[in-house]
């Protein structure tokens, strides 16, 4: 997804880890090392979140910079700065 000028991965939350993010509380995005989402991370210099809350016509987002990804047993997406925040819904 593009987002004024940056490439960011697109990854749409729930409630409860939205706000997480939100409140500086949870510093890192997890995802399985499974085929689809090693296809989606694998090789990719992550710079930006787009995180997307729920499903909704005009969404609540937020662009969050990711500082480091690594991968243990699963995805690691270390998160630093929210760069942008639109709140329509919490």
């Amino acid at each position: 997804m593009i987002w004024k000028d940056k490439e960011c991965l697109h990854l749409v939350l729930m409630k409860e880890p939205f706000q997480r993010i939100l409140n500086g509380d949870k510093i890192i995005e997890y995802r399985d090392a499974t085929p689809y989402w090693d296809k989606r991370l694998m090789d990719k210099d992550i710079k930006w979140i787009y995180f997307q809350y729920a499903y909704h016509k005009n969404p609540t987002h937020m662009v969050v910079e990711v500082t480091d990804v690594k991968i243990t047993d699963r995805w690691e997406m270390h998160l630093g700065k929210i760069i942008h925040l639109e709140n329509k819904h919490l």
